[in-house]
């Protein structure tokens, strides 16, 4: 019986470490393998995040180079609008000499017809 009781115990060492080992041998394998698929589906987070800032400068970009445009198109309409002030000013300056010639020639007509 203690011959068998021996036995027992040598062979449940015998299949119990290497199951032991393997054991502890897996939890940083788990642990490792986990890891990486964190690393990976951050890499991949990190890849999406670089392309959508990429378009994100690119229409930045975009954004700028109309902005410059608009900001042209306005100074050309502002120069116009000036020169188009200038000319209305001319217009105005002629119109009033016009009526000033014209007060005096009534002037002196009405001033002719009393006499």
């Amino acid at each position: 019986m203690s011959r068998r009781i021996a036995l027992l115990i040598v062979l449940a060492l015998a299949v119990s470490a290497p199951v032991a080992l393997r054991a502890q041998g897996a939890a940083p394998v788990k642990r490792a393998h986990k890891d990486v698929r964190h690393d990976r589906r951050d890499l991949r987070n990190d890849r999406k995040d670089i392309h959508k800032d990429a378009k994100d400068i690119q229409a930045d970009k975009q954004d700028v180079q109309q902005d410059q445009k608009d900001v042209k198109k306005d100074a050309k309409a502002v120069q116009a609008d000036r020169q188009d002030v200038r000319t209305d000013q001319k217009e105005i300056t002629t119109d009033r000499q016009a009526l000033r010639s014209d007060l005096k020639a009534g002037d002196k007509q009405g001033a002719a017809q009393e006499r």
